[in-house]
């Protein structure tokens, strides 16, 4: 009897131990629910999904850090990396975190932590292939395109997965007038990059896809002007000591030469050297003081000094040889606003967009509509009605959309914000401002279900940006569950 008792009781306990063992945990069930969301690119609601779960394994922290170099906040990143280091990791997830905290500290310019970091990447792992990919974008803002390209074509002898192949293959023909074949084996499309390394990937595919067909066109022009169009784009996409370069190799007999010469002023500002770059421009001034690209550049300079009588100045001589040129009228606009004189400046702008051409007209309605907003001066008076304009002047362009549903917005005309940025959704699906403006209006009128997913979207579509800082704030999330270690 006492055998057969032992042994129901046994049977017994084993059957509780089992159901406990199988049944379904509520933190597995949240880290399921947290891990799916990453994995479709829901962003912000990742972030706090993860930021919810105790910190009891290492890929939680993984995540952590790959949510925030996402977000632009590079030291929570290396925290979050760091921790996640400390606990047993797959080999790939391993790698992942040594990445980010390479990136991070290249980005800071920490050369030697991050050659560390790459190192530590294990040589077995698929993701091997991004840290030459990686070493060669570091190079790149260094101003190293021979360093650089060497990186790129290590990484493009290995296992490289697309849209990763089509970025070094790009980089290569941004830096390199020999690399530009490469280009005809990016397609017309591309796939997204693996969720794991989206925050490593500096441009997406459909940028990729835009830069080479950009690249093919530039290469075919002459020598001079395919230095000029590569410098700008490299400045476009922050790389401006690569554009100095660039812009140098304009030949001093080009048409393009004082144009680059400006462009290249520029491009010291971006990289800190702003004496140099006024130096610069000053000269190129004195020597053409006819030329409204330097001038200007050169206004825009000094304003940001705030020096407002001598770019007026600067203003002043160039209107003597173009007095009808709406770039000049908008950079007086700007010295008028430092001014505070927001009447005149707004003249100003009227003025330009009048006198563009009507190629030119949608920029400069943009930008007076713009004027309104960035001021808060006259918004509702005259800001609406120079928004609405925009949009007929250029009624498939969502910036103008975006300019009149902020405006709107700003005015507490919450049923028309919300159709104008409906309308501007239409022209740009994805456009993170647009799907801003258009939760922040359905959450004025109640549809606050409605709103929290277009603010959510909003956030997703600008993980590093204003639009998910505004889109949070307004959810109630920016101080909420913020995960941050």
């Amino acid at each position: 009897m006492r055998t057969w008792f032992s042994l129901c009781c046994g049977t017994l306990l084993l059957i509780g131990v089992s159901l406990l063992i199988l049944r379904p945990q509520p933190m597995n069930d949240a880290r399921r629910d947290a891990e799916q969301l990453w994995r479709a690119g829901r962003i912000a609601e990742a972030r706090r999904a993860y930021a919810a779960l105790p910190d009891d394994l290492g890929l939680i922290q993984l995540r952590r850090g790959q949510i925030a170099l996402l977000r632009g906040e590079c030291p929570q990143a290396q925290v979050a990396a760091g921790r996640a280091l400390q606990w047993p990791l797959r080999r790939d997830e391993a790698a992942l975190a040594h990445l980010l905290l390479a990136e991070c500290a290249a980005r800071d310019g920490q050369t030697t932590i991050a050659a560390r970091e790459w190192e530590a990447v294990d040589p077995r792992s698929p993701l091997r292939p991004l840290v030459d990919l990686l070493r060669g974008e570091a190079a790149l803002r260094a101003g190293q395109p021979s360093a650089a390209a060497q990186h790129y074509l290590a990484a493009l002898r290995l296992a490289l997965p697309e849209p990763w192949r089509a970025l070094a293959q790009t980089r290569l023909a941004l830096s390199n007038d020999a690399a530009h074949s490469m280009l005809h084996a990016i397609p017309e499309r591309l796939p997204p990059p693996a969720p794991d390394t989206r925050p490593l990937l500096p441009r997406t595919a459909a940028q990729l896809v835009q830069d080479a067909r950009q690249l093919q066109a530039i290469h075919h022009r002459p020598a001079a002007e395919r230095d000029l169009l590569l410098g700008q784009m490299a400045l476009q996409q922050n790389l401006p000591r690569l554009a100095l370069q660039h812009f140098e190799r304009v030949p001093a007999d080009d048409a393009h030469f004082i144009l680059a010469q400006a462009q290249a002023a520029y491009a010291r500002w971006q990289i800190g050297q702003q004496p140099a770059a006024t130096q610069q421009l000053a000269e190129l001034h004195a020597a053409h003081p006819e030329d409204p690209v330097v001038a200007t550049l050169l206004a825009t300079l000094l304003v940001s000094r705030g020096e407002i009588a001598t770019a007026a100045a600067v203003l002043d001589t160039a209107e003597r040889f173009q007095p009808l040129d709406p770039a000049l009228a908008l950079a007086r606009a700007e010295v008028l606003a430092a001014r505070r004189e927001y009447a005149r400046a707004a003249a100003e702008l009227h003025r330009a967009r009048d006198i563009a051409q009507a190629e030119a007209r949608p920029r400069y309605a943009l930008a007076l509509a713009n004027f309104y907003l960035s001021s808060a001066y006259r918004v509702c008076e005259d800001g609406v009605p120079a928004a609405r304009e925009a949009t007929v002047i250029a009624p498939e362009d969502a910036a103008s959309w975006q300019a009149l549903a902020a405006a709107l917005y700003y005015c507490r005309r919450f049923d028309e914000a919300r159709a104008a940025a409906q309308a501007g959704l239409q022209r740009q699906p994805d456009s993170p401002a647009l799907h801003f403006y258009l939760g922040a209006a359905q959450m004025q009128t109640g549809a606050r279900e409605a709103a929290q997913t277009h603010l959510i979207a909003a956030a997703d579509g600008d993980p590093a940006g204003v639009w998910r800082q505004r889109a949070e704030a307004l959810l109630g999330w920016d101080h909420q569950n913020s995960g941050q270690p």
